[in-house]
């Protein structure tokens, strides 16, 4: 069997035949998807904010539920004992019943969102968390690319932050 003469060995075409196929091989593996992930579990958020509440010295009250826009009500999952401050922690299903009773937070910006009281809550604040960013994946060692330890440090730090606001502006 003869080759042609463009991929006789020493030719320029033998050359680039296998600079092509070469280019092929050099690629490495494909790259992975991303872990799948999914939210802290809302009683798991829970107690990370009442944690985050009492290491800034204050009390965890109860959760209560108070009157926001189109005459819902939203769920205060953690407040301040003695003070007209509390958190929601929103699920997808709390997003949801709630509509647009609770305005969206604007894309890319990470500020804690507060929201005012109104009516007889009037002076109060209440801190909106969404579960959408407390994400964490399920695999362990190097898989791991979300840890839970680093979905509760973050919400455990808004959750202060929150309560440092609130202190230095004098909320009730």
């Amino acid at each position: 069997m003869s080759l042609p003469s463009s991929a006789r060995p020493g030719s320029l075409g033998a050359w680039a035949a296998l600079f092509v196929a070469g280019l092929g091989a050099c690629g490495g593996p494909d790259a992975r998807p991303p872990n799948p992930t999914r939210p802290l579990d809302e009683r798991t958020a829970i107690e990370v904010m009442r944690q985050g509440i009492a290491d800034e010295g204050e009390s965890p009250g109860p959760h209560r539920d108070v009157p926001v826009a189109d005459g819902k009500l939203l769920r205060l999952d953690v407040t301040v004992a003695g003070k007209k401050i509390g958190i929601a922690y929103l699920t997808s299903n709390d997003r949801t019943s709630l509509g647009g009773a609770v305005p969206a937070r604007k894309a890319g910006d990470d500020s804690l969102q507060v929201l005012p009281g109104s009516g007889d809550e009037q002076g109060a604040r209440y801190l909106i968390l969404r579960d959408v960013d407390y994400l964490q994946d399920d695999h362990v060692g190097t898989d791991h690319e979300s840890t839970t330890i680093t979905a509760e440090k973050k919400l455990q730090r808004d959750v202060r932050d929150f309560v440092v606001l609130a202190r230095t502006q004098k909320w009730e």
